[in-house]
């Protein structure tokens, strides 16, 4: 008789083991996503206060307010008018300048229609003929690069974007400062596209036709006359409705905006000679240490004109010209570099888009109205306020990184706790009474 060998099964373990052993690397990975998840919440929390506090300086707008500082300081890359950023020009790296068009406005600013100090005509002292007048100018946008910075992208965009301008003693203002081959509407004038140009009839007593005879245009400066009801004729540049430059004449002696009359010249080379400063630089920090302070050389704005680079690799800093500089790295208001950018900042002003608004004063971003809007909110506040620019790339990322971290950790503790939460009670209530259970250890 033979023993039949017997065949053990092995003894299994018991399902609640089993279950326990092959969950426990899920747990792991589950708690180490939890983890990590908590990790970045928890980074990119200063991260959104940074995106909304970049910059501070108060040489942008030294100037006090009922409320406190100017609320827009804050941003890097404004700066309120162009007395500002002359005081700052060494802060940069490039500045570049796109010329908008023409714009009907202010003309001679703080010259001698200004009795109050506020650089525009006042109304305290304001009496008969004694009124400011308005010429054609041009409306451009500033654009730079700081110092310390790298820029992957074009020179003019949003980012670089710093303001935008106009000029206050005539378009020629802008031209000139480039050394254009055009460098005004009437090169037979002698004094400019801004000046008045008045036609007036010379007729002999006698009748007799002469060479003196007929139609003959006579140069006056501006501002000597009201321009209305005196039977004459004027003529100086003016602004189509496309914002091109044009001559135009105006019914009167003085060029009234009020009295204008017709078109008389479209000036293609002069709005052709404006066209081409889509992006042309006007400031080169290493350019102006070379010079010293010194005026550039006569064809430093050939090298400027069209140029949309910041020339990197082609000059070598000398740092030993830097002895007009401020220790600080700011520059001093007594320093000239001769550059373009002092030239024409000199004779702007930064527009504002509630004094020309319908796109009168180019907002090509919508920056300007976003800092009108912060302006307009501390004035109503009583307290320096930034409205939050949800538009903002850093902002936008930071907060959907942010709202990532949160709803992986929201996953991991589900799949973490889903057995307790059974175990409580099905559904919502177990998971209430899971969470309150979580929150109560916690406190």
């Amino acid at each position: 008789q033979y023993d039949v060998p017997q065949h053990h099964t092995p003894i299994r373990p018991s399902t609640a083991v089993e279950r326990n052993v092959k969950q426990r690397p899920v747990q792991q990975t589950v708690k180490t996503t939890m983890l990590q998840s908590l990790l970045l919440t928890l980074l990119l929390g200063p991260l959104l206060l940074a995106s909304s506090n970049a910059y501070s300086s108060s040489e942008k707008d030294p100037n006090s307010y009922p409320w406190g500082d100017n609320p827009n300081n804050g941003y890097k890359m404004y700066w309120k008018d162009s007395p500002n950023i002359l005081n700052s020009l060494t802060e940069f790296d490039s500045l570049y300048v796109k010329v908008h068009g023409c714009v009907w406005s202010e003309y001679g600013l703080g010259v001698a229609y200004d009795d109050d100090g506020e650089n525009h005509d006042g109304d305290e002292q304001w009496y008969l003929t004694r009124i400011q007048p308005f010429r054609a100018n041009a409306a451009f946008s500033l654009y730079g690069i700081l110092r310390g910075e790298s820029n992957m992208g074009r020179k003019c965009r949003k980012g670089t974007y710093i303001n935008t301008f106009f000029t206050y003693e005539g378009a020629d203002t802008v031209l000139q400062a480039f050394q254009s081959s055009v460098q005004t509407a009437f090169p037979d004038g002698g004094y400019g596209s801004a000046y008045c140009y008045e036609y007036e009839t010379d007729d002999d007593d006698d009748g007799s036709d002469s060479s003196d005879s007929g139609d003959r245009r006579v140069l006056r400066e501006l501002g000597s006359d009201s321009g209305d009801g005196d039977g004459g004729e004027s003529m100086t540049m003016g602004c189509s409705a496309e914002s091109k430059f044009v001559a135009a004449t105006f019914e009167g002696s003085a060029c009234d905006g009020a009295y204008f009359m017709n078109t008389t010249d479209e000036l293609k080379d002069y709005n052709s000679a404006m066209g081409h400063l889509s992006c042309s630089q006007v400031w080169n920090y290493r350019k102006a240490m070379r010079n010293g302070g010194r005026k550039l050389e006569e064809d430093a704005a050939d090298d400027y004109y069209g140029e949309n680079d910041d020339g990197a690799g082609d000059d070598e800093a000398a740092a030993g010209d830097d002895n007009n500089a401020n220790d600080d790295g700011s520059s001093s208001s007594s320093t000239t570099y001769g550059s373009i950018a002092e030239t024409l900042l000199a004779s702007s002003f930064a527009c504002d888009i509630q004094l020309f608004p319908n796109g009168l004063c180019p907002d090509p971003y919508g920056k300007k109205a976003k800092y009108a809007a912060n302006i307009n909110a501390s004035a109503k506040k009583g307290k320096s306020v930034r409205l939050t620019n949800w538009q903002s790339p850093m902002l936008v990322f930071s907060w959907l990184f942010f709202l990532a971290g949160i709803g992986m950790a929201a996953v991991a503790y589900f799949i973490l706790r889903r057995e307790n939460a059974k175990a409580k009670g099905r559904g919502v209530a177990g998971w209430a009474r899971q969470i309150w259970t979580a929150l109560f250890k916690i406190l």
